[in-house]
């Protein structure tokens, strides 16, 4: 898709269809819209008068005028004009522009009067979500596509280079959200854990990109026994991915993204429920998301060096599979006991952040996975679960949410959960006792396996996909704009 930057009056740009928005609080059209409304003979006008169209976040109508120079109109609702209604009118819109089949769009949504937010935030947050609405569905290594050929933004004011740089934030942004959210939707006996390395391998057409897979032989030597626990009930032999992005200096220290990748969860010889259990596809969601994000970090040519390292392993019930009751020596030496198949996805992380810290030194480490029940139970599907050492890490993760509008929440990590995790058989157990603070127990045992003050974990087990099994592409939104503020290159 390509995506161009545009100025003057929506009515003159050539396209197929426009996008334009309307302030819940405005009685007629303004800016674009009214410009629009003009030019197709008073349509948007009537619509608002009416009852029946409120101006709510995210409710669109689509207007075939017969008059005019589009032939196609997505009124969206923005609500209040906030960085978050904003964000799900321009989802809505570009969904709504997908469904009306349209080759050539004009979103002019960052050009609405009234809306709260900065400018260059206006138009990365539409280049975001509309490239975002151009996937469908497809199997294999590539993203299917909705088949818009072409967005044209038009700006709030004249083209400059904080707004171009804008737009090209937020496409790229979109891009890695739409390979996270591709590879999330693979079938299982599709997305192995080898599928996933060679997913990996083909970031490394991205410049100042290369790709590194250990495979079951390489993790057997490297005692990585929390991966190959997992993995030694499936077929599928398990992996250890690494893709690095040295956008930075040599002797900078990397960011790294740890992802979770489990690809199919059955929960071994804890055997899941039936019910829902097609959904345990997405247990690979985290790897996708920190693949995703380099995806954009590379598309950005972020001034700074990116690790994304994805354990990946499928957790099945065999002869060979790991039981509960068992003491296994991780990667960094300490026993842990486990008590339940079924929380498998910590111990992939904890071989993989011991690994990380140690293999690469990084400045800091986010680690993204669909860890915890508990954490859906906790905060729904709205928001993250977001657990940090070090403040200053914290609130960027924040911020870096609500700018995106990828939302997280911070939870505790206080040492009375972390004394849950004790074991009579080993250094500490991998989960903690009973159904209390069941996400923070899990955080403290991933933190026992990072020594670096500057760790975050995101548990996105309610985030990373929705009531519909469609897979939603978090968190790249909230890392890839972390990491561009990270790099002074956000808006």
């Amino acid at each position: 898709m390509k995506i161009r930057i545009v100025s003057g009056s929506a009515a003159t740009v050539a396209a197929a269809g426009v996008i334009v928005g309307v302030i819940k609080k405005d009685k007629k059209p303004t800016g674009p819209a009214a410009q629009i409304d003009r030019n197709i003979g008073g349509g948007i006008s009537a619509l608002m008068a009416g009852r029946e169209f409120s101006a709510a976040a995210g409710r669109t109508v689509t207007l075939r005028p017969g008059r005019g120079r589009a032939k196609c109109v997505i009124v969206v609702g923005l609500g209040s004009g906030s960085i978050a209604e904003y964000a799900r009118a321009a989802a809505a819109a570009g969904a709504a522009a997908g469904a009306a089949g349209l080759k050539s769009v004009c979103c002019a949504l960052a050009a609405t009067a009234g809306l709260k937010i900065d400018p260059a935030a206006a138009v990365r947050i539409a280049a975001q979500q509309c490239s975002g609405s151009d996937y469908r569905f497809k199997l294999g290594r590539r993203p299917g596509s909705a088949g818009i050929d072409s967005i044209s933004l038009l700006l709030p004011g004249k083209s400059n280079a904080r707004l171009n740089r804008a737009a090209a934030t937020g496409a790229a942004i979109a891009a890695g959200s739409n390979l996270a959210r591709h590879l999330a939707e693979q079938p299982p006996n599709v997305c192995t854990p080898d599928f996933l390395a060679r997913c990996a391998q083909d970031l490394g057409r991205h410049p100042k990109v290369r790709t590194r897979v250990l495979k079951k032989a390489s993790l057997e030597k490297l005692r990585m026994e929390g991966i190959l626990a997992v993995g030694r009930g499936s077929a599928n032999p398990p992996c250890l991915i690494t893709v690095s992005y040295a956008g930075g200096r040599p002797t900078s220290a990397p960011v790294v993204l740890v992802g979770k990748g489990v690809t199919f969860d059955s929960g071994g010889i804890s055997l899941k429920p039936g019910a829902a259990m097609d959904e345990m596809k997405f247990d690979m969601s985290g790897a996708a998301g920190v693949l995703g994000t380099l995806a954009a970090v590379a598309r950005m040519r972020l001034p700074i060096n990116v690790v994304a390292v994805v354990p990946s392993a499928e957790n099945m019930p065999d002869g060979k599979s790991y039981r509960p009751g068992d003491v296994l020596k991780m990667y960094s030496g300490k026993s842990v006991e486990v008590l339940n198949t079924d929380a498998e996805g910590r111990m992939l992380l904890a071989d993989a952040l011991a690994y990380a810290e140690k293999r690469f030194k990084p400045a800091a480490i986010v680690d993204a996975a669909t860890l915890t029940g508990a954490c859906v139970v906790a905060l729904g599907h709205h928001r993250s679960g977001m657990f940090a050492r070090n403040d200053d890490l914290a609130e960027a993760l924040v911020a870096a949410g609500e700018a995106s509008a990828d939302l997280c929440w911070r939870l505790p990590l206080d040492d009375e959960y972390d004394q849950l995790l004790s074991s009579s058989y080993a250094d500490f157990a991998h989960i903690g006792g009973g159904r209390a603070a069941g996400t923070i127990t899990a955080a403290c045992f991933l933190g026992r396996f990072v020594k670096t003050r500057k760790w975050a974990h995101l548990d996105i087990a309610g985030s990373a996909w929705g009531k519909d099994k469609r897979a939603t592409g978090r968190p790249v939104g909230l890392l890839a704009t972390w990491l561009a503020a990270k790099a002074r290159r956000l808006d």
